[in-house]
């Protein structure tokens, strides 16, 4: 049964006394009231209306699967459906830029989060396919579709098969005209034995990986603008051949252009109008490109995502291959901007990490209401991976006198020796303190604040320190494990553990979020690194279980992929990369742990770092089998430990000082 919207209006306002007897019932729980938004309430109906009467229309990979009961991933139907199984895209962006986009596993461009998004269909003469599971129920047995990152960067490629056409997608970020664009280039190659037409199709979507994305007014205007709701949407550069816009009540585009079904194919009367106005919010559209392939041959077309209709003029005679090179070339000066880091074994967990966090913690992305916690996270995940430079934009940009800024500012600061940043924010570092409560979080911020009160030699200083050093007191014996990982506070033997639910012994598994947690499992490696142990197999256990292009989502089931929160995690990403890095640099008291987290793998492959930031300075390493070479631009130089294979013969060299032995061990300093 349909979900009415009195029904809506009256579980938004709510009926008191059950609003008011629940409501007291969460806080007594100390849950969050607002786990579930309006917005998510809204969209949930809307959502779960059109799924009841439109599952012969294309949606995301996720609602697709999730509307098909033949499916593993089936959701039953209710009354306010959203996406719980393959919350499973890739955020792509540039650091400095507001706009992230998100690219879901069948190439589905969403330039906006919450907003349209922009499909690619393929077909012959007569018929027309989606590049992702045909809509409908039963098994799509033709379905073939593989995702990969390109760069390990902001480049999301997407290839796939039908009817004898492979299709190859590229969605990146680009820079034109100072404006930040996506691209979706669509390449076609026949695969059939004879020369045949093929059609290649750009279509305008109300919908994205998480539910449905209303557009009311819908009009491709002639100077190759489609626009949405009266704003730019999607530029296309070539005209194609065919153009069709459709609202609810009319069918939708997919039918006009011969869309195909799982055993059939969808037929809608065709309306030659280039607008269309749709009350329900289901306005659609397609462009469609028309071509005679021989066997081999190929076509491609580009499209432009775009906020501003300013670019249009760069966008008709700019070669989308040479702005695609340019975006690439782009990105590996950002790349280089941070450490080099070439490693044996989870390079790309660590690429993809890097891609992810400089996507969404440009200094003007997070001038909205971010959850601080998982933005001084992923700051301090960027400072070790040598962005300071950006880590410390976002910190003056976006000053606020909170447990999580101040430790990011802390942190920065003890990775970096930025005093002159530091004595600029200070005023905001003391302001912050005077409302810290008795939060783990808290008490770390407070024992920052106190460390960083004794760089600038202020009066604060021994009250800052007195005050943490009672809270700290306070921790001890307690089940607080973050106080030793992230924040520092106490020695592993000095708290007692929780119970946690594992899955195949190595995933944390979050209840509130109803799967695996790599942040979680991430935490849980760190607690064993802090007590010298390795954290390999929790590497390899993530790894093996990352998406595609290497995204994680906030949680995630082995069979059903995402099943809450953000499909591409900057929480995950931060860990993933902190628990690398940890299993490779260590620093405990006067020392530095070289390779005290990994295994053989470091010791038979070849490792370079350079520009490794570390409380000590930054560091370089060049190691192989049986030889190391450290060299630091060291602020407090530290002694140096390798930790090596036991009985075979190994050099290690820091500066001019060298050693060399069998032992477990090799320390130098």
């Amino acid at each position: 049964m349909a979900f009415e919207l009195s029904e809506l209006s009256r579980l938004v306002r709510g009926d008191r006394s059950l609003t008011a007897t629940c409501t007291r019932a969460l806080s007594g729980l100390s849950a969050r009231v607002d786990a579930l938004p309006t917005r998510e309430l809204a969209r949930g109906a809307l959502t779960a209306n059109l799924l009841e009467s439109g599952r012969d229309r294309p949606w995301p990979v996720a609602l697709t699967r999730q509307n098909d009961p033949q499916d593993a991933g089936y959701v039953p139907r209710t009354p306010l459906h959203r996406n719980v199984n393959h919350r499973d895209w890739t955020a792509i962006g540039l650091p400095d830029h507001d706009a992230c986009g998100l690219v879901d596993p069948a190439g589905w461009l969403t330039p906006v989060p919450h907003g349209p998004s922009v499909a690619v269909w393929v077909g012959d003469a007569r018929r027309m396919w989606t590049l992702g599971p045909l809509p409908g129920w039963g098994i799509d047995e033709d379905l073939s579709l593989r995702q990969t990152r390109l760069d390990g960067g902001p480049f999301v490629r997407t290839l796939a098969e039908r009817a004898g056409v492979r299709v190859r997608l590229d969605c990146f970020p680009t820079v034109v005209d100072g404006v930040l664009v996506f691209g979706l280039s669509a390449q076609v190659e026949l695969l059939a034995q004879a020369p045949r037409p093929v059609r290649l199709a750009f279509a305008v979507r109300p919908a994205n990986p998480e539910g449905a994305a209303p557009i009311f007014d819908l009009e491709r205007r002639d100077d190759g603008w489609w626009t949405v709701d009266g704003r730019p949407f999607v530029h296309v550069p070539r005209a194609g051949h065919d153009i069709r816009v459709s609202s609810w009540t009319q069918g939708g585009v997919y039918g006009m252009v011969g869309g195909r079904l799982r055993g059939r194919t969808s037929r809608v009367p065709v309306d030659a109008n280039t607008s269309v106005r749709c009350s329900a919010g289901q306005a659609t559209g397609v462009e469609v490109y028309r071509v005679n392939l021989s066997p081999r041959e190929t076509f491609k077309r580009t499209v432009w995502c775009a906020p501003s209709d300013r670019v249009a003029k760069v966008l008709k005679r700019a070669s989308a291959t040479q702005l695609f090179s340019g975006a690439r070339a782009d990105w590996q000066g950002i790349v280089r901007s941070g450490a080099r880091l070439e490693l044996p074994a989870y390079g790309r967990l660590i690429e993809h990490a890097r891609a992810t966090l400089l996507a969404h913690l440009g200094a003007r992305s997070l001038t909205g209401c971010r959850d601080w916690n998982e933005v001084a996270r992923g700051l301090m995940a960027l400072n070790r991976l040598g962005h300071g430079r950006r880590v410390a934009a976002v910190l003056r940009e976006v000053g606020r006198p909170s447990a999580p800024w101040i430790r990011a500012v802390a942190d920065h600061v003890s990775l970096t020796g930025d005093l002159a940043l530091l004595r600029d924010l200070w005023p905001s570092v003391l302001k912050g303190t005077k409302s810290l409560g008795e939060q783990v979080g808290d008490v770390a911020a407070l024992c920052d604040a106190a460390r960083l009160a004794q760089l600038l030699e202020v009066r604060e200083a021994r009250s800052l320190a007195r005050r943490a050093g009672e809270r700290v007191e306070a921790l001890r014996g307690t089940d607080h494990i973050a106080a030793v990982w992230p924040f520092g506070l106490l020695a592993p033997g000095e708290v007692s553990p929780p119970e946690v639910t594992t899955v195949a012994g190595l995933g944390v598994f979050d209840a509130s979020r109803g799967g695996i947690s790599a942040s979680r499992t991430c935490e849980r490696a760190q607690l064993r690194l802090a007590a010298g142990k390795r954290a390999v197999r929790t590497l390899d256990h993530l790894s093996d279980q990352a998406r595609p292009t290497g995204a994680w989502p906030e949680a995630f089931h082995p069979a059903r992929g995402g099943v809450a929160g953000s499909g591409d995690s900057v929480l995950a990403a931060a860990d993933v990369a902190l628990l690398v890095l940890g299993a490779i640099l260590q620093e405990d008291g006067d020392r530095l742990h070289v390779f005290r987290g990994t295994d053989r793998r470091w010791w038979d492959g070849e490792t370079v770092l350079e520009g490794v930031p570390t409380r000590f300075g930054p560091v370089d390493i060049t190691a192989g089998p049986g030889r190391m070479s450290v060299r630091g631009r060291w602020r407090t130089r530290p002694g140096v430990v390798w930790h090596k294979p036991e009985g075979v013969e190994g050099r290690l060299v820091v500066g001019e000082s060298e050693v060399s032995g069998r032992g477990a061990e090799l320390r130098l300093g």
